[in-house]
C-alpha cells in the first residue's frame, strides 16, 4: 500500500484560532480602546476647564493617574487595547490643570491671608483703643479728614451703642469657614455679606465681641491696595443679627 506524500507547505494555510495567533505575522487581532484612556481624557478634559475654581480643577490630577495606569495596561495587553494617543493626551492635559489649579491655590491662600491680616490689625487697633477712651490710637485707622470729623464725643457714642448690643471686642476669626459661617447668620438677619462694592472701596471682615459676632464693614478712602488699613479708613459699619452700627451715624455735624 503507498503512503501519500505529505504537503510540505500545508500549515501555511491553516486558519488561526480565535482571537488570533500572536506568532503567525498573518493573525488579524480584534483591538479595543482602553476604558481607563477614556475615563482619563474625560477627568484631564474637565479639570482643564474648571481649574479657574480653586481646588476643584484638581481631579487633573485623577486623569494623569488613570492615563498612566492606562499606558500600562496598554503596554501589557499584547495588542487587543489601544488609546496610547488618548492616555499621553490626558496626562499632559491633566498636568497642566493640576499646575495651573496649584497656581490659583497659592493665590488665593495669599491673598486671603493678607486681606485678613489687614481686617484683623484694624480691628486689635480701633475696637480695645474705643473701649478704652484712647481716642488718639482709635482715630489712627481713620483717615486724616475722618478723623477731624468725628469728635472724641461721638467716637464714644458709636462705641457704647455697639457695646450695649454685642459688648467689647473679643478677637476675630482666622478660619475661612469660621467668617463664612459669622457672615451667613448676619446677613440672614440683616442682609449683610462679605461681598465688597465693585471699585474696592470696601472692606469687609468678621469680627467676634463678647455677646455675639458682627461683620465690620470698612469704608475706605481710596482703593485698597493689599496693604494696612490705618489711615484709609472714612467710616465703619458693625452689621450684627440685632441691628446696624454705624459711625457717620453719630456725627451731629
Amino acid at each position: 500500500m503507498s503512503q501519500e506524500p505529505s504537503n510540505p507547505y500545508a500549515h501555511q494555510y491553516e486558519q488561526p484560532a480565535a482571537g488570533g495567533n500572536f506568532d503567525d505575522p498573518f493573525s488579524v487581532q480584534a483591538q479595543s480602546t482602553s476604558l481607563l484612556a477614556i475615563f482619563a481624557i474625560i477627568c484631564s478634559s474637565l479639570s482643564l476647564v474648571i481649574c479657574c475654581i480653586p481646588g476643584v480643577g484638581l481631579i487633573g490630577v485623577l486623569g494623569v493617574v488613570l492615563g498612566v495606569l492606562s499606558l500600562i495596561a496598554i503596554g501589557t495587553s499584547g495588542g487587543t487595547k489601544g488609546g496610547r494617543g488618548i492616555a499621553i493626551t490626558a496626562i499632559v492635559l491633566g498636568s497642566i490643570a493640576g499646575i495651573l489649579n496649584t497656581l490659583l491655590l497659592i493665590g488665593a491662600f495669599y491673598g486671603w491671608g493678607v486681606y485678613r491680616t489687614a481686617s484683623i490689625d484694624a480691628a486689635e487697633l480701633v475696637y480695645p483703643a474705643l473701649e478704652t477712651d484712647d481716642w488718639a490710637t482709635a482715630r489712627l485707622l481713620l483717615d486724616s479728614q475722618a478723623s477731624a470729623r468725628y469728635s472724641d464725643a461721638e467716637l464714644a457714642a458709636f462705641r457704647d451703642a455697639y457695646v450695649a448690643a454685642i459688648g467689647n471686642y473679643s478677637d476675630s476669626p482666622r478660619g475661612i469657614f469660621e467668617v463664612f459661617g459669622i457672615a451667613a447668620e448676619v446677613s440672614a438677619a440683616t442682609g449683610a455679606t462679605l461681598q465688597t462694592n465693585s471699585n474696592n472701596m470696601e472692606h469687609v471682615y468678621a469680627h467676634n465681641f463678647d455677646s455675639g459676632s458682627a461683620l465690620a464693614i470698612y469704608k475706605l478712602t481710596t482703593p485698597w491696595q493689599g496693604t494696612s488699613l490705618d489711615g484709609f479708613v472714612d467710616d465703619i459699619t458693625l452689621s450684627t443679627p440685632d441691628g446696624e452700627f454705624k459711625l457717620s451715624d453719630f456725627d451731629t455735624e
